[in-house]
């Protein structure tokens, strides 16, 4: 109990709820990345599992959602690892915590965070588009290339403010093209001016996905591309 913990300083439950009162320590590199400039265009931020990718993507969100001229939103995050939820529902409520409104959690009628799976799957009943099949279900570019197949003929309209990717690299190039056209375009004369931050590992790639061709899908990451070491 906290009345125990308070009695003995030295335990270990005591110590864990001090360490979780301590403002993370970040490194050189993740501290820079966190407070870099957000200007409403993409951004490419690669490196390796342990990184810290998750952490700046969850500044990010967090400078956003701060923001007085962003609070229409939405913000969407997008993730593939259905295991990693947890600790990506932490990490954002944690660097909310940080620079946030003081609040403990995010507002949520300004985000949502959805798998990539259930995003398809709506979009699949909303498009009328056939539902996958077997080993189809875990195809995500598989599924994100019917659905812009059917695009084509109809358009798609785009529905967030900006987008969160978190490990691109599981998704594909379609499914990261399908995204990409999600997002609100800001200014009319510029087609580059969508806020979509991807975070990317390409040496943790499990299923063997090509690495997107960023301008081929309508994102210039010329200047916008960083790589955590």
């Amino acid at each position: 109990s906290a009345e125990t913990r308070q009695e003995r300083p030295w335990a270990l439950g005591a110590q864990l709820d001090a360490r979780r009162a301590m403002r993370p320590i970040f490194s050189e590199e993740q501290e820079r990345l966190c407070v870099a400039k957000l200007d409403g265009g993409p951004r490419l931020v690669r490196g390796v599992a342990g990184s810290g990718k998750t952490v700046v993507l969850a500044h990010w969100l967090a400078r956003t959602l701060a923001s007085t001229e962003e609070r229409r939103g939405p913000h969407w995050v997008v993730y593939g690892n259905a295991a990693l939820k947890t600790l990506l529902d932490e990490t954002i409520s944690t660097a909310w915590r940080t620079v946030g409104d003081g609040t403990d959690n995010p507002p949520a009628r300004q985000m949502q965070v959805l798998h990539i799976a259930h995003l398809l799957e709506l979009l699949e009943l909303e498009m009328n588009s056939r539902k996958p099949h077997g080993d189809e279900v875990f195809d995500y570019n598989l599924r994100a290339s019917r659905l812009l197949q059917r695009a084509r003929s109809g358009g798609i309209a785009a529905r967030a403010r900006s987008l969160f990717v978190d490990e691109a690299q599981d998704m594909g190039p379609s499914t990261m093209e399908l995204l990409a056209r999600l997002v609100e375009q800001r200014d009319s004369a510029d087609p580059n001016s969508k806020a979509i931050n991807i975070f990317y590992d390409n040496a943790q790639n499990l299923y063997g996905r090509a690495a997107p061709n960023w301008k081929a899908i309508g994102l210039d990451m010329r200047g916008r591309s960083s790589v955590m070491k």
